[in-house]
Order: structure tokens, then sequence, then C-alpha cells
């Protein structure tokens, strides 16, 4: 949350979805990358916490920028941008930043942004190009990574899924209510026993691997040697055993709770060992894949900025309330932000 001038905190009102396109990756051409393309997607808060109905998108805003430098052919294959393309647009200048800032302004305040790997990728970028202009970025702003909050819920589904299978009272014909009962038992002690930030800095491992899409494949070559063959296990599965619980916020008295249509399994089946449950596989953090674990099919579309807004759009909505909580806790002023240090 943010707090105002008098201390007090305020729930942030207005969530921007955003994703931006570049000539590259800053950390392989000496720290320098510039902006191709920005799109933004803007939604309130109330209806970023409802799961199931059609939101209504307060406004979109996308454009391109000719980048002053040449982008990289990896780059230009994987988003189809090219120099010849936007030579004769506009560079990120001083009518840029100002324009960016009077779309925000609009909107009830304050205002967050989110960026999947906003912290290693998008927001020390988007903040460069401010600082090149000279312009100021507004106490109003605040920012906050999506890949963070993304982990985290997976993993707190994660925690629960394994408790409830290491019970030895457990067997494959529990009824669906009682699983449900320790679905929401399990997670509200998770979410209870959170105090205060816990976001850690990543490796440069897990930052490589965690750039969406278009920027891992630049990385691809480098790393196609270093991958480890997955050893086989043996072919017991565990299926999921409950849907995530939509929430009632609407104030309704009936005390329905229904899972929303669009969520499917948090994770695949899990494969465990005979008589004992095991860590479950490591997974990618990568929007498409993301994505694919909710949704059961890959993004229609990918590579453009707009269409990757569109993916994480849909997979904070897929989490509603609980998307809200943790980007509200970790949010912090746009100013203020700072890169994470590589470890």
């Amino acid at each position: 949350m943010a707090e105002t001038n008098e201390g007090t905190v305020c729930p942030i009102q207005t969530f921007v979805f955003l994703d931006i396109e570049t000539t590259g990756l800053p950390d392989y051409n000496f720290g320098k990358a510039n902006i191709t393309e920005l799109a933004m997607w803007t939604l309130s808060r109330e209806d970023l916490r409802k799961t199931t109905e059609v939101p209504r998108l307060l406004g979109k805003w996308t454009t391109v920028f000719n980048p002053g430098m040449m982008i990289h052919p990896e780059s230009s294959r994987i988003t189809g941008l090219y120099n010849e393309m936007l030579e004769h647009h506009a560079k990120f200048d001083d009518d840029a930043a100002t324009a960016i800032l009077s779309y925000l302004k609009r909107y009830p305040k304050p205002i967050c942004l989110i960026a999947h790997n906003g912290n290693g990728f998008d927001f020390p970028i988007i903040k460069q190009s401010f600082e090149k202009v000279k312009k100021e970025i507004p106490d109003f702003l605040l920012c906050v990574d999506s890949l963070d909050i993304l982990r985290e819920l997976d993993s707190i589904a994660e925690s629960m899924l394994l408790d409830f299978l290491s019970n030895p009272e457990i067997s494959e014909g529990l009824p669906s209510q009682t699983a449900q009962e320790i679905s929401e038992t399990n997670i509200s002690n998770k979410e209870n026993s959170v105090a205060g930030p816990t976001k850690s800095d990543l490796s440069v491992d897990d930052q490589n691997e965690l750039f969406d899409e278009k920027n891992t494949k630049i990385l691809e070559r480098q790393r196609v040697n270093e991958t480890t063959p997955r050893r086989s296990i043996q072919e017991k599965y565990v299926k999921k055993f409950t849907q995530p619980i939509e929430k009632n916020t609407q104030g309704q008295t009936d005390g329905n709770v229904k899972p929303s249509k669009a969520r499917k399994e948090l994770f695949p089946p899990v494969q465990v060992a005979t008589g004992r449950v095991g860590k479950l596989p490591r997974k990618s953090f990568k929007l498409v894949d993301i994505y694919e674990r909710i949704y059961d099919h890959k993004p229609i579309s990918a590579h453009a900025a707009e269409a990757d807004v569109e993916t994480l759009f849909k997979i904070a909505r897929n989490y509603g309330v609980e998307f809200v909580k943790l980007a509200e806790r970790d949010a912090i002023p746009f100013a203020q932000f700072k890169k994470p240090v590589k470890k």
C-alpha cells in the first residue's frame, strides 16, 4: 500500500500491466538497451479482485519508438520490429515521457505498475529512459514485479499440496468437500504467516531463465550445453486435489463459494515415490509457461508488447484477491526503484 503525506495507508486504486520491447538485453550490450515498444493495460482495483466477471479495462496505451540505435537481429526476429520500420517514428523523448504520465494521471491514485521480471528488465529500462529526458516520476506511481508474486503464490499452493499428500490418513477417495476445507485452512495459515516483504534477489541463472520468452531465446544458444538431463522416476501420479476457491467479495449472504471456470490445475500431476511424497519438479516461470499451467494451452499470440500484457493480465486475474494482496504488500515507489544487484 502507499502512504499519503499524512502517513496514512492508502490501498492501490489502479493497476497498470505493462511490457516493453527493446533493442536487446542490456547485460549483453554494455548496459545499453532502448525501448522499441511500450504497452499498458489499465484496470481498477475492484475489477482485478473479481475473477468471475468479464473485466472492464479502464484504458489501453500502446506505441512504438525509434530506438536511435541498432536493434539486435535476434530481437528483431522475435518481436518483428526492425530499424527500417521505426526510423520515421519519434524517439523516447520528453514528449513521450509526458504523454505516458498524462495517460497515467487520468486514473485514481495511487497507481501500481506491474511487469513480469520488471525488477530485472522493464522497470530499470523505463526509469533510465525517464532519467535521460530529465522527467520526474510522480509520487503516486508505484511498481511491483509479478514474477515475485507468482512465485510466492505458487509456493504457497505447492507447500499446501505437499502437506496434504504427506498426511498418511489421506487416501485418493477423500471427499472433495473435505479436500476443499483442508485447502482453505492451509492457504489461510500460509498467508497469515507472512509478515512484511520477503522478496529476495534472483541469481544470474534465475534472471536468465525468467526473462520472458522473447528475451530468453537470445540466450538459448549459450545455455544449450548446460542443461542437465532429467532422471527417470516412478510413474505414480497424484492429481491436484482441489481447485482454487473463489472468495465472495461482493457482500452476498448466500454463502455460496464456487471455483472460477477459467481456473485449471496450478501444477501438473505430482510424481511421487512409493510410500513417500517427493519434492515437486522445478517449474518455469516464463509467462507462456505459467499461462499454460493455468489454462491448459499456450497464449494465442506472443512476442509483442500488448500480447504479453494480455497474457500477464489474464494470469493475474486468475488469482484475484490473492494477487492484489501481495502486490500491495510488495509495491514500492517507482521513483525509488533500484535494480537489484545480481548474485
